[in-house]
């Protein structure tokens, strides 16, 4: 990314020279391009100048705010020196990524029978997911809620359980969803669907 700092310099009638510019972070998980410093040679009196400097992220860095310290040092036409400093609050996200097995229905079920599904749960992205859970909306099949999983770390799995109660009248043919729903740390919601199916059984 990049990220621009404009500099102004107020007085009316003086000029700034011999500027330095500096950024850095210390955790050292976004790094400045280069040496993370700008070399102006004068700002004059009322005016403005901005540096647009590019950022990049290491690939494991901690998904939140993040501080960038700034520092501006530079000199009035008598050599004086002067320093200011400033922090910047930079906001690192990294992608999520769910995937998952066993979101799937037995061929045929039985009228007032109770099918259990396990479904796993696998963050295979590179931040912590949450409020994990499991709905149903399948025809014929009762599932008195959703299946909560609630957080899963980077790398790691859980196994959402679901008790699936069969309709003691309907037989045939019947299909619906299983949504599995989760949040990033922003607590962006993502979704992801499976289609399932199977055929109900009258009971003898």
């Amino acid at each position: 990314g990049v990220v621009s700092i404009s500099l102004k310099n107020t007085h009316n009638s003086k000029s700034v020279k011999n500027i330095k510019l500096s950024l850095s972070e210390e955790l050292d998980e976004i790094c400045p391009e280069g040496l993370g410093t700008k070399y102006v040679s004068n700002i004059s009196a009322g005016s403005t100048y901005t540096w647009s400097v590019n950022v990049e992220t290491v690939h494991n860095a901690i998904v939140g705010v993040h501080k960038l310290n700034f520092t501006c040092e530079y000199e009035d036409k008598n050599g004086t020196p002067y320093s200011e400093n400033a922090t910047l609050r930079v906001e690192v996200r990294q992608p999520v990524k769910l995937t998952f097995d066993g979101a799937k229905l037995p061929v045929k079920v039985v009228q007032e029978d109770t099918v259990t599904l396990n479904i796993n749960l696998m963050n295979t992205g590179k931040s912590t997911l949450y409020n994990c859970k499991v709905d149903f909306d399948i025809e014929g099949l009762e599932s008195g809620g959703s299946s909560f999983a609630g957080e899963i770390p980077v790398s790691e799995s859980k196994t959402a359980t679901a008790n699936l109660r069969v309709d003691s009248e309907k037989t045939g043919d019947v299909k619906g969803t299983i949504k599995i729903t989760y949040e990033d740390a922003f607590c962006k919601t993502f979704e992801k669907e499976q289609e399932v199916k199977t055929l109900i059984e009258k009971k003898v």
